[in-house]
């Protein structure tokens, strides 16, 4: 696995990531390392993902692999720039092995980004202490290119 440095509005952080095959790819964060040692606070945002211009994104999965351990009535949120928990709104069952309800699941659930972006984990009413995230997704390049000559056919 590679590593991936992210930045947060409390400073950086590294994401563990790895490609499952074409256009699919996922992110380990460990919120404890990946964020609360970089200085996050619950007022700020993580960005598990850049998602360039023309690109064709799409949350899979968010799966709990070590338990998170967060203050009282700490939710987690995970969205873009326009709509914070746009994927994931107050998930509050953390336990291992567990997945987060992905709000959009009902075959919407990707969208063409014309403009880059980023795919950002925000905690939020409570203190962050530790766990680990995997997200999986997919993001395909939607840009269009013209053919450099134009070709005539004939019968």
């Amino acid at each position: 696995m590679a590593n991936v440095t992210t930045k947060a509005a409390g400073g950086t952080s590294t994401v563990s990531t790895g490609h499952y095959g074409e256009g699919l790819v996922f992110k380990e964060f460990d919120i404890a390392t990946d964020y609360v040692a970089q200085g996050g606070l619950t007022t700020e945002y993580a960005v598990i993902a850049n998602i360039p211009a023309d690109t064709f994104f799409e949350l899979l999965q968010v799966e709990v692999i070590t338990a998170l351990a967060l203050g009282a009535g700490a939710r987690i949120d995970l969205g873009d720039s326009a709509d914070d928990d746009e994927f994931v709104s107050n998930a509050s069952t953390l336990t291992a092995g567990t997945n987060l309800t992905i709000l959009k699941t009902d075959g919407s659930s990707g969208a063409v980004y014309t403009a880059a972006d980023t795919l950002r984990l925000k905690v939020t009413g409570g203190t962050i202490a530790t766990g680990k995230l995997r997200f999986v997704f997919r993001m395909l390049d939607t840009t269009r290119l013209a053919p450099a000559v134009s070709k005539t056919y004939t019968n």
